[in-house]
């Protein structure tokens, strides 16, 4: 009986099964004697079976509970694992997504220094005559401006001296454009 409880304790069905028809024909063939030690070895047979029984439904608890802890525990690893996974995975994103922004960040950062670059080239050139290289009426119309103000200010006089060039076309015509854009130069 008490191998029983090792063996099948996992199911109280099982031992059940096995305690009832082990221990009945005993104790009905010790109620059948009327001697004094049949009713003691009855009496301590009823209480072996009954510690036993009570052991047994206490293993079967604990047993139980604790089956019950593992599958929670390698239910809850499982859980863990997946988390961990998709964890890895965002991580994994989260690199890539930062990789391309750190990428796209220093395309922009080229493009912004092109564009300067291209602002202070357009800036120069609309500033200045692309046959003699000299400012141009934009810069004059700003340069005067610029320093009349700088004059307002400061009290001083501004002198300005404009000039051209009489039958400047005679000479184009005479010794070609050519000769004319080199006098000009």
């Amino acid at each position: 009986m008490a191998g029983a409880v090792a063996t099948n304790i996992i199911i109280l069905s099982v031992y059940s099964s096995f305690i009832i028809p082990a221990t009945v024909p005993i104790i009905i063939f010790l109620f059948s004697q009327s001697s004094g030690q049949s009713q003691i070895s009855e009496f301590v047979l009823l209480l072996f079976v009954s510690f036993i029984s009570i052991i047994a439904n206490r293993l079967h608890k604990t047993i139980t509970e604790s089956l019950s802890y593992q599958f929670d525990n390698l239910q809850l690893l499982e859980d863990l694992e997946k988390e961990k996974n998709r964890v890895i995975e965002l991580y994994s994103s989260l690199e890539f997504d930062l990789a391309q922004r750190k990428k796209a960040e220093q395309q922009l950062k080229n493009e912004k220094e092109r564009a300067e670059e291209l602002a202070n080239t357009l800036m120069a050139i609309s500033n200045l005559d692309g046959l003699t290289g000299i400012p141009n009426r934009r810069n004059f119309d700003s340069t005067l401006a610029s320093e009349w103000n700088r004059a307002s200010r400061s009290g001083i006089p501004i002198s300005l001296i404009m000039c051209d060039i009489d039958y400047f076309k005679s000479y184009n015509d005479h010794y070609g454009h050519q000769k004319g854009d080199n006098c000009l130069i």
